[in-house]
């Protein structure tokens, strides 16, 4: 049991650390030699020294390997019919199909956003839910909490150059947030309020055409086979796919180690609260590397997936999600304010690479191929959570309690005179909660019957001096709107 716990650990080790052929020839070979003189079996030392003579002489030998491994494999390539070109998808967002760990992503200057309005009617959602309960303490919701985490995403995305899927409409709030987004239809109109939007399975092609483009060694398979030379085409194909192969082996590794370890052995800078999170999307790029490398392998092996890709669409716009936002965020000027909605949102993505990672490797056509890259990409099963009702209503509160977490969470949508002044009448409940507080505690006799009656018992009592009481019954008259608004809309629907 040592000695097979010695050759795994040197096996991972050269792979993790990609290590040339010529070197983890040699140290395999030193270790096999080291079990000769230290080990106990001399038939079994014999036994290792075939193995490693049997793998490592074809694959160090250029023209045996060439012959028996990468002609095979030049000659079935030269049969599939490669990808359609895709144009422009090339970029910073390359990194996340190579599995590099130390790749940065730009922010753009002033992109287009075309679900800009759908930004905005969010947005006012999540504050005309609080001024609907002008006298009440605000009482954060999870609705309020996932459209925080879905404009901080969208946000992320909008601004940080990375997105491969370019094409793709980014789902602004979850699902369950929508129901609440129908509030801040007064922003836009009644018409313009947002719906939920059904993604649409990505197109197998256009996918396997946007990962085999940005692939770090795909293209130079490409430009090896379309070589007219016979011979240097065998040269430069043999280069290039043991190149690649490499490349696997290393972010395989990874992967493996980064899962079984729960990514601590993965290096992370930056803040501590955010570690865990950089060393997770770092294992996710790894994981998803190992997805892409297996996806553009298949056909060399002659093997047929074809719900393989359209599922790892959704892996891919988590792993971006991941990735932007840990970027966007780490160009916060007060990052504290906005940790919370940062860390849930970060924690929604994760959750949602592993579960259509998961889905994603189902489609794999062999038991024995789907269970050993499950076993590579997530040994230890679906680990992460979603964000509990607490880190939720933390999320909440920093939204309705934060202007500068509502100023990052607004850039780039357009300056909206009705959100403006829904931003000024948070800002105006948030000044008075004092006030609010002694309301809450407050015994009236006989018990008010409503908003306005409860306010009025309360300036007779002297509980709120006179600003304070306009201040507050021009909110429950908006209140009053909204909740007007709110009914006109839902009337339809029942009737």
């Amino acid at each position: 049991m040592f000695w097979l716990l010695v050759f795994l650990t040197v096996a991972l080790v050269l792979a993790y650390r990609g290590a040339p052929l010529t070197t983890a020839t040699g140290v395999v070979g030193v270790t096999v030699l080291f079990y000769g003189w230290l080990g106990a079996s001399l038939g079994t030392f014999a036994l290792l020294l075939l193995a490693t003579l049997a793998l490592f002489v074809p694959l160090n030998v250029a023209a045996v390997r060439q012959e028996w491994l990468t002609l095979p494999l030049l000659n079935r390539f030269l049969t599939l019919t490669p990808p359609a070109s895709i144009e422009g998808e090339r970029g910073p967002g390359a990194a996340l199909v190579s599995g590099d760990w130390s790749a940065t992503f730009p922010l753009l200057e002033k992109p287009a956003d075309p679900q800009a309005d759908i930004r905005l009617e969010a947005f006012g959602a999540a504050l005309s839910h609080r001024l609907m309960h002008p006298l009440e303490l605000p009482t954060p919701t999870g609705a309020q909490a996932r459209i925080a985490e879905g404009l901080m995403t969208s946000t992320a995305l909008h601004r940080v150059a990375l997105r491969l899927l370019a094409g793709r409409p980014a789902r602004v709030p979850a699902r369950e947030a929508w129901r609440l987004a129908r509030h801040g239809a007064t922003l836009l109109g009644h018409g313009s309020a947002p719906r939920v939007e059904e993604v649409k399975a990505e197109d197998n092609a256009r996918l396997l055409s946007i990962l085999a483009a940005v692939h770090p060694h795909y293209p130079d398979w490409l430009a090896a086979a379309a070589d007219p030379h016979e011979a240097h085409r065998l040269l430069t194909f043999d280069r290039a796919v043991w190149d690649a192969f490499g490349h696997a082996l290393q972010n395989a590794a990874r992967a493996l180690v980064g899962g079984l370890s729960g990514a601590l052995l993965i290096p992370a800078e930056g803040d501590d609260a955010l570690k865990p999170f950089v060393r997770q999307a770092r294992l996710a790029q790894s994981r998803f590397a190992v997805a892409t490398d297996l996806l553009l392998a298949l056909p060399l092996l002659n093997m047929q997936a074809p719900g393989f890709a359209p599922r790892l669409a959704a892996a891919l716009e988590a792993l971006q999600s991941m990735l932007a936002l840990l970027t966007w965020h780490s160009t916060a000027t007060q990052p504290l304010t906005e940790r919370a909605v940062v860390i849930n949102a970060l924690r929604r993505s994760l959750a949602a690479f592993e579960e259509a990672l998961w889905v994603a490797l189902q489609e794999l056509p062999h038991t024995g191929l789907r269970l050993a890259t499950k076993a590579i990409c997530l040994p230890l099963g679906r680990r992460a959570r979603v964000p509990t009702v607490a880190e939720e209503a933390a999320a909440a509160t920093a939204l309705l309690r934060e202007p500068s977490v509502r100023a990052r969470l607004r850039t780039g949508i357009a300056t909206h005179p009705a959100l403006d002044d829904l931003e000024k009448r948070i800002e105006t409940l948030r000044k008075l909660e004092p006030t609010l507080r002694q309301l809450k505690t407050a015994q009236f006799e006989p018990p008010p019957a409503d908003d306005r009656a409860r306010l009025a018992a309360a300036a007779r009592l002297h509980l709120v001096d006179d600003d304070e009481a306009a201040l507050l019954s021009e909110a429950i008259d908006f209140a009053d709107s909204l909740k007007a608004a709110s009914s006109a809309e839902a009337r339809p629907a029942h009737g």
